[in-house]
């Protein structure tokens, strides 16, 4: 009897299972990168009609933005004069996005681009026009730090 049974048993062994939740966390995320853009970013002054016109610098800056939520682009100087010589007012160098209207840099943030969508790579692109005007500035190199900040909305 014992040996019949014996025949009859087998092993009741199945899969085991188990669940192991998984997460992500989506944090928001911008990254700029500004460089100077084909038509450079400074200016060289040489001629009256230079300083009397200004110089125009088409793409004088390029910016490539990534975000994953909306965002816009503003400028700003970070001082309110150039630095060399003398004091020029950041006023004196206008910044507008290619193709568009000019204003004038100040210490406060103006806008360049607004409700850009989200996207792994946005490339803009900044032109500038360098307006000193005939104002008996001492000659000499001036700098003056210009920033861009990209911001998600």
């Amino acid at each position: 009897l014992l040996g019949a049974l014996a025949n009859n048993a087998q092993a009741q062994a199945g899969p085991a299972t188990d669940i192991l939740q998984s997460s992500m966390t989506l944090n928001d995320a911008i990254t700029l990168d500004v460089s100077a853009g084909s038509g450079g970013q400074d200016a060289v002054f040489n001629t009256i009609a230079e300083y009397t016109n200004g110089i125009t610098k088409l793409l004088a800056a390029h910016a490539v933005v990534s975000s994953t939520q909306d965002w816009k682009l503003e400028v700003e100087a970070v001082t309110a004069d150039f630095v060399g010589t003398s004091s020029i007012p950041a006023s004196k160098l206008l910044v507008g996005p290619a193709g568009g209207s000019l204003a004038a840099l100040s210490q406060t943030k103006a806008l360049l681009f607004d409700n850009q969508s989200f996207t792994a790579s946005a490339a803009v692109d900044m032109d500038y026009k360098f307006n000193p005007g005939f104002n008996h500035y001492v000659a000499g190199v001036y700098t003056i730090d210009v920033l861009y900040t990209a911001t998600q909305l």
